[in-house]
């Protein structure tokens, strides 16, 4: 009776094992591969990262408001990049309240704030023509009883004035003291460039301003 040949003299079985032996090692290295790509995609994801918040810094300050308090001209021009300045600034050191007293805080002072007390003002006095200081009730003449000021800031090259507007008032002695009611006449004041706006009626005030931002490029909160 024949002998059968042993599994191992088989060229089948031979070339089978070869061929799980070459997969077997194209699959670790496979595996090492694919370690190796994980790794260096972390690596990149932390490096991302890293460049972004560099980036986010550099734009903050490049970007961000600073710390100087604005000047009266930042509410003459309501400009876009003012909406992104809304966030009030705050120190790193903590803010304590004392809530422990019972009496309520002041209220708010509302308008507009006054001009520096210490800038040198100019009267500049509008009065009412000499045919209108005449009652329209009984003709008679008109006295002077009061007078409105108001102030605006004036710019000139090295030099910081305020004007005074002083519009004198009229009204009729004999009306008030015999008539129902008694007409008040005001003085009016010249037309102005920007009404309610605390720059000058010249174009040295305006013209600083607009020169010195779209110009020079200096922001108005630094003027």
């Amino acid at each position: 009776m024949p002998a059968s040949p042993s599994p191992s003299s088989n060229p089948l079985v031979s070339e089978l094992q070869a061929t799980v032996c070459a997969l077997q090692a194209q699959t670790v290295r496979d595996a090492a591969r694919i370690a190796e790509l994980m790794q260096r995609s972390t690596e990149l994801t932390q490096r991302i990262h890293q460049l972004e918040e560099q980036f986010r810094l550099a734009q903050l300050k490049r970007y961000a408001p600073s710390s100087e308090k604005q000047g009266v001209q930042s509410c003459m021009f309501n400009e876009a990049e003012l909406a992104e300045h809304t966030e009030p600034e705050c120190d790193d050191a903590q803010v304590v309240i004392d809530i422990s007293s019972d009496s309520p805080l002041p209220p708010k002072k509302s308008g507009r704030k006054k001009l520096a007390a210490h800038l040198p003002r100019i009267r500049i006095e509008h009065d009412i023509a000499e045919t209108e200081k005449v009652c329209a009730c009984c003709q008679g003449i008109l006295h002077k009883m009061g007078e409105e000021v108001s102030e605006q800031l004036h710019i000139v090259p090295a030099k910081v004035q305020v004007w005074q507007h002083v519009r004198f008032k009229y009204a009729c002695r004999h009306c008030e003291q015999n008539a129902p009611s008694s007409q008040i006449i005001t003085s009016s004041m010249p037309a102005q460039p920007m009404p309610g706006s605390i720059a000058s009626a010249s174009t040295s005030t305006l013209a600083m301003i607009l020169t010195a931002k779209y110009a020079d490029g200096i922001p108005l909160y630094r003027m």
